[in-house]
């Protein structure tokens, strides 16, 4: 496996999910995940034009350069992201014709753009934050000329995420979550190092919505939209290739829990989609 990112890049060293038991950025993981996602689906990336969608500082949006994407285009809703990704890429004298970056509502923007007007779609842990995943697909697909890459939690990750979590999967059978349903819970919309938008409503902390399909509605999801499903191998970097996801139920076992044990698990997955 490449270094894309050493431990001392800004993209590793600015950014504060480093700990966080899921999907961490730490330097591991973020090469590693880097490796999966991006480098062994270059065909899609080398050469070609991305939208990077959800880009927060535009950690995927350079690992698309350094593989020779000819252009990418970085889109999230955070103008203090958007600020940061553009002057990080200028402290890297990053050629400015190869990138830009807008700070929008996805589906807002997304309905905006003409057919087939970027080659490849970025859609790296963005899609359970918005509430109407397949019309994003949709979406999505119109726009794409070649493919989209996918990495997102399913229905599953709902049902562990949460203090409440052991309440609500005693009254849910463990079979429901493979059937071709949509989960849904609630999360803190201000999160340590960005803010996710969809508020639903205000308490003494501010919450949003996260909307997670099944593995089993995902597929549905291709199937209907005519679009080329294959499921990315994290194999050859679980630690627990036999662990369950509901052995990640309590806070202890999230802790404990290796970060790779999300893939392992089908808590997350990653998909490339093509036209």
């Amino acid at each position: 496996m490449e270094n894309y990112f050493s431990e001392d890049s800004p993209f590793i060293v600015h950014d504060t999910r480093k700990h966080r038991w899921d999907v961490p950025y730490h330097v591991e993981a973020v090469n590693i995940r880097g490796t999966i996602l991006l480098a062994n689906n270059r065909t899609f990336i080398s050469g070609k034009t991305i939208l990077d969608l959800g880009c927060h500082f535009g950690t995927w949006s350079m690992l698309a350069l350094k593989l020779a994407a000819r252009h990418v285009t970085g889109l999230d809703s955070d103008p203090k992201l958007i600020s940061h990704a553009n002057a990080l890429f200028s402290d890297e004298g990053t050629i400015p014709e190869s990138y830009t970056f807008m700070v929008g509502n996805v589906m807002d923007i997304l309905k905006t753009l003409p057919d087939k007007c970027f080659d490849t779609i970025l859609c790296l842990g963005l899609l359970y934050y918005l509430p109407d995943p397949y019309s994003i697909l949709r979406e999505m697909k119109r726009i794409a000329r070649e493919a989209i890459i996918l990495d997102t939690f399913t229905a599953s990750y709902c049902a562990i995420q949460g203090k409440d979590s052991p309440d609500i999967l005693s009254r849910i059978k463990p079979e429901t979550f493979e059937l071709p349903l949509l989960f849904h819970s609630l999360t803190q919309s201000d999160k340590q190092s960005y803010h996710v938008p969809h508020i639903v409503r205000k308490t003494d902390t501010n919450l949003t919505i996260l909307t997670c399909p099944t593995q089993s509605l995902l597929e549905l999801y291709a199937e209907s939209l005519s679009l080329s499903m294959q499921k990315l191998d994290w194999n050859p970097f679980l630690k627990n290739p036999t662990m369950t996801w509901q052995e990640l139920m309590s806070h202890e076992a999230k802790k404990a829990s290796h970060w790779t044990d999300i893939y392992a698990t089908g808590v997350r997955v990653s998909y490339v989609l093509s036209m």
